[in-house]
């Protein structure tokens, strides 16, 4: 999903306290599917501000 909606999405559950845990594909050597990988990236950069 794009960051906005991933955001969006997360800022809502913490307004009410809750969590959130994001299930990614791992492949067997421990990559990230590069896509998924960028989201999420953006998405810490994003709530750190």
């Amino acid at each position: 999903p794009p960051v906005e909606a991933v955001e969006q999405y997360l800022r809502r559950f913490m307004n009410f306290g809750g969590a959130v845990t994001f299930n990614v594909l791992a492949w067997r050597d421990g990559a990230i599917h590069d896509q998924d990988l960028a989201v999420l990236q953006e998405f810490k950069k994003r709530m750190r501000k």
